[in-house]
């Protein structure tokens, strides 16, 4: 705020910087409320006359908006500090009130100045001159707008950026006075229909309650607020000007721009000056830029211009019916919000983060597997949105760094995440789920890989790459025995797979394990009585008609897949006595001598030729 003797004071941060602009141009008849538009996106500035407005049609106020009811002394404080920390200023009428920030480069970084305002309107702040405006710096080269924040990472409703500014031509040109300090911002969004706005007021109304509410800068970006009447007259002068009111409120650096508004949340003035006794012993007034039936039809033509266009399609680039995400490899998604003019600003979401998650710049992460719906909403109006599913993947597709390290002797696990007849792609392929694993031999040797999947469930393809460079395919199901030298490459991809008819197994897991071969044992047999004693190669009588029931144990067995575990029963002579192959019971049909074995179908797979245990009935 402005300093003048008495003593007055600038309560606005100084900054430094200026935008080159051209110069205005003078069409029509000048007047003290003509405003200086600058277009930050063109870098262009020019006169808006007073003379070109018209009252027909001109409210008498315009009214404020409730987005939850859309129905040691310091200089600047007089006597005691009265002002308040705002609470929660994310609730109405304090979601309005902004910090107004302003840049020493059209980048938006190197920090000049702070000062407050508050919206008026869905795209449109009201502050004070000084705050985006020197007579040594020229505008501001950059400004952003933040309601409604809770010290300076806290931003409730985001940050937006000054897109044009509107500043009283007599500020700039003539008297930068207290009668004159007065901007308009129009923002790059509307950010209003989330904050709120207060309504503005140009009627004598002195018997009110009056509020000021903004950002001094001495508390860090957190908000106070104070009330007080604005009696007729102060200190024996007339309070009321007409363009000019004098206050008792506490106003220090960082308050420039801060509204002073009514009990019907109208803004009748915007606090611009102090003012105190020589050397500033004491502050003895506040002074607001009051708003004139002038200034209300200047600022009602710019409430109403036009805001940025309204988001009419959101549009996620290269969109797949389904799209997939690795666990370990995040994507980053990107949107566009149509028509180009429009906020560009997008809100990501997931349906089940759980599963996989989105951050604000749309990377999406995947943490377990199953499939949700990503979401790209508009920030200005989030029924305008986008989507597609996302599918997790847990392992690579591709024959490439992707591809996903099989450790030796460990148990490798995995999902078919999406189905043969589901399109992943751009081109139309329907090619199901094909997770690819990369074995490199430690050293050289023989190598066994089995795998825990049903046959009509997965596949199984080998790619090999030799030490010469070659390179060769062999397709099999759940089990392979292979020579490898140190340093060789073997590829496993596992397809879902069904031979007798459509492949629908997603969420289907399959496991696999590659160890040396001489690590892999199927174990022995041991077979066992009813009183679990141990018969193996014993006799045992029998007498026709008896019921025996024999039982098996596979021990010192390396192999995890239970199906190679699955041990069945015969007799050699089913015409002495028969046994359920799968249950070991033994029924005896007559006189003689029969063997019962108990066997692992499965040996020949690791080249054992007689992986079974054997017990000699004798019937008398």
């Amino acid at each position: 705020m402005r300093k003048k003797k008495i003593s007055w004071g600038i309560l606005f941060s100084f900054f430094v910087g200026s935008l080159v602009f051209m110069n205005p141009q003078t069409t029509v008849a000048q007047s003290n409320y003509d405003f200086i538009e600058v277009d930050f996106k063109t870098r262009e500035e020019k006169r808006v006359s007073f003379e070109e407005v018209m009252y027909e049609g001109m409210p008498e106020t315009l009214d404020a908006y409730d987005p939850s009811n859309p129905t040691g002394r310091k200089i600047g404080i007089i006597g005691e500090d009265d002002r308040k920390r705002v609470e929660d200023p994310t609730l109405f009428p304090y979601s309005p009130i902004s910090t107004v920030l302003t840049y020493r480069n059209a980048e938006g970084t190197g920090g000049a100045g702070q000062g407050s305002g508050v919206l008026i309107g869905k795209d449109t702040v009201l502050t004070c001159a000084h705050a985006v405006w020197s007579k040594e710096n020229g505008f501001s080269k950059h400004t952003k707008v933040t309601p409604g924040r809770i010290g300076w990472n806290n931003l409730p409703f985001g940050e937006t950026t000054v897109r044009k500014m509107y500043i009283m031509a007599n500020y700039v040109e003539k008297s930068s006075t207290v009668d004159w300090d007065i901007a308009i911002l129009k923002l790059d969004k509307s950010i209003g229909n989330h904050t709120g706005w207060l309504g503005v007021n140009y009627l004598e109304n002195e018997s009110d309650v009056f509020t000021l509410t903004g950002y001094p800068g001495e508390f860090s970006a957190t908000m106070y607020t104070d009330s007080k009447t604005i009696p007729e007259f102060i200190d024996g002068k007339l309070a009321w000007g007409k363009d000019a009111v004098a206050t008792k409120f506490d106003a220090t650096g960082g308050n420039s721009g801060s509204p002073i508004y009514d009990s019907n949340k109208r803004v009748n003035a915007v606090m611009s000056t102090i003012y105190g006794t020589a050397g500033w012993a004491e502050t003895v007034l506040s002074k607001g830029s009051r708003i004139s039936k002038e200034k209300f039809a200047m600022i009602y033509q710019f409430v109403n211009e036009a805001a940025v266009a309204s988001p009419e399609k959101v549009q996620i680039l290269d969109k797949k019916e389904l799209d997939k995400v690795l666990y370990k490899k995040p994507q980053i998604f990107q949107a566009k919000i149509l028509p180009q003019e429009a906020d560009q600003s997008i809100k990501w979401e997931s349906a089940d983060p759980s599963i996989a998650s989105v951050d604000k710049t749309g990377k999406v992460t995947a943490h377990k597997v199953g499939r949700t719906v990503i979401t790209a909403r508009s920030e200005e109006n989030p029924e305008v949105s986008d989507h597609f599913t996302v599918v997790t993947d847990d392992h690579s597709d591709y024959y490439s760094g992707e591809a996903t390290a099989v450790l030796l002797g460990e148990e490798m696990t995995g999902y078919f995440d999406y189905d043969s007849s589901e399109s992943i792609d751009l081109t139309g392929k329907y090619d199901g789920d094909q997770d690819v694993f990369l074995f490199t031999a430690p050293e050289d040797g023989e190598y066994s890989y089995y795998d825990y999947s049903a046959a009509s469930q997965c596949m199984t393809r080998f790619m090999w790459f030799y030490d010469t460079g070659e390179k060769g395919w062999s397709n099999f199901g759940s089990f392979q025995t292979f020579s490898m030298k140190k340093g060789e490459r073997l590829f496993i991809e596992l397809e879902e797979f069904n031979l007798y008819g459509p492949r629908m197994n997603v969420g289907g897991k399959y496991n696999f394990i590659i160890d040396k071969k001489e690590n892999v044992h199927l174990g022995n047999i041991t077979i066992k009585d009813a009183r679990n004693q141990v018969v193996t190669d014993q006799v045992l009588a029998g007498k026709i008609g008896d019921s025996i029931q024999l039982q098996h144990e596979l021990v010192n067995t390396t192999i995890l897949n239970p199906t190679y575990k699955n041990i069945f029963w015969k007799s050699n002579d089913e015409s002495i006595a028969t046994v359920d192959k799968n249950t070991g019971l033994v029924t005896v049909k007559k006189l003689g001598q029969a063997t019962i074995s108990a066997y692992n179908r499965y040996s020949f797979l690791w080249n054992y030729s007689n992986l079974e245990a054997k017990v000699h009935l004798t019937i008398k």
